[in-house]
């Protein structure tokens, strides 16, 4: 089960890692590389490196909840699997949080009309800030969730060991 599990994993990331080469290229993989976002009338350049890290951590997540809850947390290696992927998202959250925040701060949210009349540009940044803390206290719990759950599987197994070794029966609690 284990060996599957990690080969699964292995193929999984090589075909994240090869499938999006051949829409992108393969010079996406260069460190100078970079990837540019036109929003509106603002021009963002991200590296393409920690983009395709982040869509990997974010497919890779998607996936093993997917089988997580499928299996109703039954497969310790799979568990493990997602709470790593979780704390990694919980990471890239805090630093898109730390970025809007730093955002928010350098803009200063009012425009001028011709006028003469200062308007507000709204109340989106907020609404960002509060849609990614939303996000991240889901993964947060959704983490204590996974933990709790492969926690309480290993001491399952644990106990079924020592039973085993002492008695030579098998517990019915599989």
């Amino acid at each position: 089960m284990k060996g599957k599990e990690l080969i699964f994993l292995l193929m999984l990331i090589v075909s994240l890692l090869v499938l999006p080469m051949y829409s992108i290229g393969w010079e996406a993989l260069h460190p100078e590389s970079q990837i540019d976002v036109n929003i509106h009338d603002t021009y963002f350049i991200i590296p393409t490196l920690p983009a395709i890290c982040v869509y990997i951590v974010f497919i890779i997540f998607s996936i093993y909840l997917f089988r997580v809850l499928l299996q109703k947390f039954r497969n310790k290696i799979a568990n493990l699997i997602l709470i790593v992927s979780t704390m990694a998202l919980i990471l890239i959250f805090t630093f898109l949080i730390c970025l809007f925040r730093l955002w928010e701060s350098t803009s200063s949210g009012y425009h001028s009309s011709t006028e003469g009349i200062v308007t507000t540009q709204g109340n989106v940044w907020n609404v960002v800030f509060w849609i990614l803390i939303s996000i991240q206290l889901a993964l947060v719990i959704l983490l204590v969730l996974t933990a709790f759950k492969t926690g309480r599987l290993f001491g399952q197994s644990q106990k079924d060991s020592v039973l085993l070794r002492f008695t030579g029966k098998e517990s019915r609690h599989n």
